[in-house]
């Protein structure tokens, strides 16, 4: 997140999408508890020795992308705790969605899990996901909206 070079410089992005709204949270914290003067910065030496530890780490987990989930999980966790924050670990959901894909590439999408945070079901569209031909948000909004507004009048 910091350049070893000049520490001023921060860079807030991540490596792939397992954890991308996580990873721009983490990261934000921890930049802003550097701003703010809460996360001390290291030596050059001791950010690319710590650079140099979890690439150690990926480069010895082989191809499981399991591992892969846990290691991006545990790096992110590390960068929120430095600035104050926390993350969930939602690795179960990417073990699944891995798992339903595996299972069946053609319906792994159609798939659907159940929240931490509301206990709420996610929806499923009306058709498989491999029949959608078309990316049409506006039709797909409205689809969801009928879902919601159905689901709402079955609690009454």
């Amino acid at each position: 997140i910091l350049w070893p070079d000049n520490p001023r410089l921060m860079y807030v992005g991540m490596p792939d999408q397992y954890y991308t709204f996580s990873a721009f949270f983490a990261a934000s914290k921890f930049v802003l508890g550097v701003i703010e003067g809460r996360v001390t910065i290291p030596s050059k030496e001791a950010m690319l020795a710590d650079t140099a530890a979890w690439q150690a780490k990926e480069d010895n987990m082989g191809d499981d992308h399991k591992a892969h989930h846990r290691l991006q999980h545990a790096h992110f966790e590390e960068a929120a705790q430095l600035g104050g924050g926390h993350l969930r670990d939602d690795s179960h959901f990417f073990d699944q969605w891995l798992d339903d894909r595996h299972h069946d590439i053609l319906t792994y999408r159609d798939q659907t899990a159940v929240s931490d945070v509301s206990g709420i079901k996610s929806l499923t569209f009306g058709m498989p996901w491999v029949k959608m031909f078309t990316d049409d948000k506006t039709a797909y909004l409205a689809w969801c909206k009928a879902q919601h507004d159905t689901l709402q009048k079955q609690k009454k």
